[in-house]
């Protein structure tokens, strides 16, 4: 916050995104070149107008990177309508974990499962077994929140029975730690029944 503004001239690929003047209470926006790397001013507020009346000063923009609000898209629409509007690093990062993180937990809940000794093989299929098409895999738009949140406590679950199983074998809560991977604290905090979950 106690860096000054550069004062840069011309732009051409700019990065905007929201600031916090004080945490929580009072937003501004950030502009930064990105060829530079460098901050090239800070305005009072993050509305659409304050944006574009920026921008419009500005007319060598040709691309501006942005997050998924429409506030910062419709302020380049308006004030630099020349420029392509691109997605910055950290939202194609989000987007792209949203789309994989329950395709990689439903992935390792069925290997989980498909590992546990009370679940043999099935000796009457062939050990070569068809790999589910994109569409059985990728979660529907709509349901993706609900089954990423439904995959990581079925992966929560599953560790917890593991967790008891090897308590009723009487192993020591840093010898199941080390043995799951786990905190040892975190397997001393778990409940001794499965209560905790219903």
């Amino acid at each position: 916050m106690a860096l000054a503004p550069c004062a840069t001239p011309l732009v051409s690929c700019l990065g905007i995104d929201d600031w916090s003047f004080r945490r929580g209470h009072t937003f501004g926006t950030i502009l930064v070149d990105l060829t530079t790397r460098a901050i090239i001013d800070l305005l009072a507020d993050r509305s659409t107008e304050t944006s574009a009346a920026w921008m419009r000063k500005h007319p060598e923009i040709k691309v501006v990177s942005r997050d998924r609000g429409e506030e910062y898209a419709a302020a380049a629409r308006l004030g630099a309508p020349q420029a392509r509007q691109v997605s910055d690093r950290f939202h194609l990062v989000k987007n792209l974990s949203e789309m994989v993180e329950p395709v990689l937990a439903r992935c390792l809940t069925e290997i989980r499962r498909a590992s546990r000794p009370d679940h043999p093989p099935d000796e009457s299929h062939s050990t070569e077994l068809a790999l589910p098409s994109l569409e059985q895999w990728r979660p529907r738009p709509e349901r993706s929140a609900e089954q990423a949140s439904l995959a990581y406590q079925t992966e929560r679950y599953e560790r917890y029975e593991q967790v008891l199983a090897l308590r009723a074998q009487r192993l020591t809560s840093k010898e199941i730690a080390r043995q799951l991977g786990m905190k040892e604290r975190t397997v001393r905090r778990l409940p001794p029944t499965g209560r905790y979950f219903s």
